[in-house]
């Protein structure tokens, strides 16, 4: 039965990785739509052939890996269009996006509506916010009905549980458990959280454990079958605000198109 799991994994992130590759030739070769259908080009047919049996012998983590890469850049590509287009423009498209959807969390989620990347309606969230004192945010999330929730929590809980993996684990699980029981038909999304810079660690040694809480999450959304959202990709030194814990606007700008990209709402 395992074995059968990983099998069905492996060829479901072979299928996103092929989707995502597409989405770059046709962001990069708009015309690529314009190109003439050669059934007789053996060469593109092996070559084509030489990829999917690349992908199917290479581990599923390498693979996961380059389709998180993939991913990225296509966000931040995304979130530089955008921005380029535009306030107005840039709103627009991820207001679009994000219409039947919520990100609760706390204060990494609520920079979505501070920096009005997200309108207020996509956003339940709150500074300080923890697994453990999200009830507000829980309350909006179920009064709006949404169709995708994204689950930002985890920083301000690794402070809380100080190394107890474990119990923030069966917390975040319970409060999967009392989406799905109240929001019928909810799609849940687990997100990574955000790995402060050195100098924030060094001033909080509890912090070490992001990581270490950050595993245990990607494995909580392989045993429930979620979609785990890991913005490590995103992230670059000079996107730090000066805290060491908050990003800057345009990580916030990417990580929202990349979220919708995982999510398929873009």
């Amino acid at each position: 039965m395992r074995t059968k799991k990983r099998s069905i994994a492996g060829i479901a992130i072979l299928v996103y990785f092929l989707i995502a590759v597409l989405v770059v030739i046709i962001l990069k070769f708009p015309d690529a739509d314009k190109i003439t259908d050669d059934s007789g080009d053996v060469a593109a047919v092996e070559q084509g052939t030489e990829l999917l049996d690349r992908y199917d012998s290479q581990d599923t983590t390498a693979v996961e890996n380059e389709v998180r890469s993939v991913r990225a850049a296509i966000a931040q590509r995304a979130a530089l269009a955008a921005s380029s287009r535009g306030e107005s423009a840039e709103a627009a498209d991820l207001t679009s996006a994000f219409a039947e959807a919520v990100v609760m969390g706390d204060s990494q989620a609520e920079a979505f509506e501070a920096y009005q990347v997200l309108p207020s309606q996509s956003v339940a969230a709150t500074i300080g916010r923890s697994i453990v004192t999200a009830e507000d945010d829980y309350q909006k999330t179920v009064g709006r009905n949404p169709r995708q929730v994204f689950i930002t929590y985890g920083m301000n809980d690794c402070l809380i549980y100080n190394g107890d993996v474990q119990k923030f684990i069966d917390a975040y699980s319970d409060l999967i458990s009392r989406l799905q029981n109240d929001i019928p038909g909810v799609q849940i999304y687990i997100c990574s959280i955000i790995v402060p810079s050195d100098a924030a660690i060094a001033k909080k040694p509890a912090l070490t454990g992001v990581t270490a809480y950050n595993a245990a999450l990607q494995q909580l959304a392989v045993q429930l079958n979620l979609v785990y959202v890991d913005a490590s990709s995103l992230i670059r030194p000079d996107l730090y605000a000066p805290d060491g814990l908050h990003m800057s606007k345009s990580f916030y700008q990417s990580w929202a198109y990349y979220m919708a990209s995982c999510a398929g709402l873009i």
